[in-house]
């Protein structure tokens, strides 16, 4: 490459010259000349190739002498009978390990250990199998530590520098087929301490094909292990950062902490974030302002003194000039590491430590049995408050607040948008009291305090009056329903929907079906249609470009499916939900538990359910998803108790299960999820 100091741009790429083409103009870039084009970033450009795989090696040899040299630690991990299939076939579930000791210590990334498993096998470089167990989970750096049963495994060279420098040459590692030589993507890091300061950032491809394997150097060193996360969602959910995959987004555990981790997992116990207990007046990683807007009672921060108003300016000797830099700290740290903080209150500073603990367990969430309305206006078309509508003999009736009402505030706070009550609705804990202020209507503006004490919600569906669909529905009248279909950007798949052809302002449900791929639409249309129509649904049908049934990796082009239909369209988050079978029941539960940008928060199971083996508590008590089984055709034993593990699961973290074993002859299956999906409604 020494040769090669000149560069151009022609036929659509670029191209060395000699010194007597420099600076020439040789292609037009959208109507002006190319020479100040050039001239201007040929530097970028050769510095470019200097840091890049090509300028480092041209033939390849010093990839494959690196990737010769860490093989033999990269293993195979297969899982044999997944829980979502239930049977004891191979299962599809194939992800990478790095050996770590010689007496049969394997890391991995919790990706590919989510659900129950009959059996797990790692398979060396030269094929040879194994038998091994999960012996603990690092939640934090979404590591799994397993052991083997038996076998000789031969550990790779680390390197001993946490952060290696920006623009390194490296290379993911993974290996798919037993015996074969290992799958690899070239590429540089591309940012160090990213996710919190957890992880290096490479542009190497990652996929599901490598997590778990080692990132490597051009020497054959390890930098790191390979792991999806994801800023989006603070790598706490199962799925964070698989959307990302083939990217050029990538991250890999320096592997000095890696092993660190390692070492404390082979105790058995699990890690897990902690947790300081308090609610901040702000989550914008930029903001500059913020202070502590609520201390838990009990909680570490409540027992280091912390009250409402204190400012953190530093934490474990960092100076806190944005929330971000709090944010890092926290999110880094494990349950039972101390944090000293300084605070200020008022003009005083204060110095204190806190003992981090486990996520503070939450009380049941309220339920009043409430369905919010439209926002009522004055005259002025000032919001006057929110119309309701209280189902009989719930806890509001019953509290002497009239079948339909105007809330005009809560808690004594003013609600100006129904926004401002589903945000009161969803805090509302069952058992504290709450003082709601209402009108008999807009004619009647003479305001009534009324006390109320929400209770936790019953895992059965309420019977609904046609008054009380209609409010929760809207008007069905004067739309035009028809068949679209929308293909999905460079993913080669495609959505058909059922949808209004002029929207309006009106707001809609969505249900997304996932299991119905391979289905014919007009037999998805015949079961469908009615009821899309008359509960103001739109129908959203998801297709692989191979027409093959959806997986954890379709996750991004569900979400563009999704996008598709919605465009043009308000859709209301409260009435939309997935559907899935067994094979889709990972994606389904990732997007289901997927905290920042969730776009459902509900999900219908048929002979399947949720796979949150694994998932912590933590994390499945802030998502609180609502979730419908019906479960006619599971007759196993095994598959049974699985099923009734993940429901038990769910409901210690207050999320709503509904369960239905035996399909009565007189309603469908769809009609009995349309029934469901009304009462999502219901708060």
């Amino acid at each position: 490459m020494a040769e090669r100091e000149h560069w151009i741009w022609t036929r659509c790429r670029w191209q060395p010259c000699d010194d007597n083409q420099e600076g020439k103009t040789v292609e037009r870039f959208g109507g002006f000349r190319a020479t100040s084009v050039i001239n201007g970033i040929r530097v970028l450009v050769t510095a470019l190739l200097l840091a890049s795989p090509l300028a480092a090696d041209v033939d390849g040899t010093a990839v494959r002498s690196a990737v010769a040299g860490v093989s033999p630690a990269v293993v195979r991990i297969r899982l044999i009978g997944d829980s979502g299939s239930g049977d004891l076939s191979v299962s599809s579930r194939v992800t990478t390990g790095l050996a770590i000791s010689d007496d049969g210590f394997v890391l991995t990334s919790a990706f590919g250990m989510t659900g129950h498993a009959a059996g797990i096998f790692i398979e060396d470089s030269n094929g040879d199998r194994t038998a091994a167990k999960i012996v603990a989970t690092d939640h934090v750096r979404k590591l799994v530590l397993l052991k083997c049963a038996e076998g000789k495994f031969v550990t790779a060279e680390y390197s001993k520098e946490r952060w290696p420098a920006v623009g390194t040459t490296v290379v993911a590692v993974g290996r798919m087929f037993p015996g074969a030589s290992p799958a690899v993507s070239v590429g540089i890091v591309s940012a160090v301490k990213r996710i919190f300061g957890l992880a290096i950032q490479t542009d190497a491809k990652i996929s599901p094909v490598n997590y778990g394997g080692p990132l490597i150097n051009r020497h054959g060193h390890v930098l790191g292990l390979l792991v999806p996360l994801s800023p989006s969602d603070a790598a706490e959910a199962i799925e964070a950062g698989v959307e990302w995959y083939d990217s050029g987004i990538g991250f890999a555990i320096p592997i000095q902490d890696a092993l660190e981790a390692a070492d404390v997992l082979r105790k058995g116990t699990d890690r897990s974030r902690g947790t300081m207990g308090v609610r901040l007046s702000t989550r914008n990683p930029l903001a500059t302002e913020f202070d502590v807007a609520l201390v838990h009672p009990d909680s570490p921060a409540s027992k280091a003194g912390l009250q409402k108003g204190d400012v953190i300016v530093q934490a474990n000797g960092v100076a806190i000039d944005r929330f971000g830099n709090l944010e890092s700290i926290v999110k880094r740290a494990y349950v039972g590491d101390r944090m000293s903080l300084v605070i200020r209150r008022g003009d005083e500073e204060i110095r204190t430590e806190l003992v981090l603990a486990e996520p503070l367990s939450r009380p049941p969430r309220g339920f009043l049995g409430m369905i919010v309305g439209a926002e009522v206006k004055a005259d002025d078309d000032n919001v006057l408050g929110i119309r309701v509508t209280c189902l009989p003999e719930s806890v509001l009736t019953e509290a002497g607040v009239p079948e339909t009402a105007v809330l005009t505030a809560w808690n004594g706070t003013t609600l100006t948008s129904r926004t401002d009550l589903r945000k009161a609705l969803a805090a509302a804990m069952a058992g504290q009291p709450v003082e709601l202020t209402w009108l008999a209507s807009a004619e009647k503006p003479e305001p009534v305090a009324t006390t109320v004490t929400p209770v936790e919600r019953t895992q059965t569906l309420l019977p609904l009056s046609p008054p009380m669909t209609a409010q929760i529905v809207g008007s069905t009248e004067g739309l035009t329903w028809q068949r679209g279909e929308s293909k999905l950007d460079d993913d080669g798949g495609h959505v058909w929907f059922y949808a209004p052809e002029t929207a309006g302002d009106r707001e809609f449900g969505m249900v997304v079906l996932l299991s119905e791929a391979g289905t014919a639409e007009e037999v998805v249309l015949k079961r469908w249609r009615a009821i899309c129509e008359s509960q103001n649904l739109l129908l959203a049908v998801p297709i692989t470009p191979e027409k093959t049934g959806l997986t954890r990796e379709h996750r991004s082009m569900i979400l563009k499916a999704v996008a598709a239909v919605a465009k043009d369209r308000t859709v209301t988050s409260g009435r939309s939900f997935l559907v899935a079978g067994a094979e889709q029941a990972d994606v389904c539960t990732e997007l289901i538990l997927q905290l920042r940008g969730r776009q459902f928060g509900a999900a219908v199971f048929t002979d399947a359910w949720p796979q949150v083996s694994g998932v912590s508590q933590a994390l499945l008590s802030v998502a609180s998803p609502a979730v419908l089984i019906l479960n006619a055709s599971i007759q196993s034993r095994q598959r049974q108790a699985l099923l009734q593990q993940a429901v038990s699961t769910l409901r210690k973290a207050e999320a709503w299960v509904i369960q239905h074993s035996e399909q009565d002859d007189n309603i469908t299956a769809e009609q009995l999820i349309s029934d469901w999906a009304l009462n999502l409604s219901i708060r």
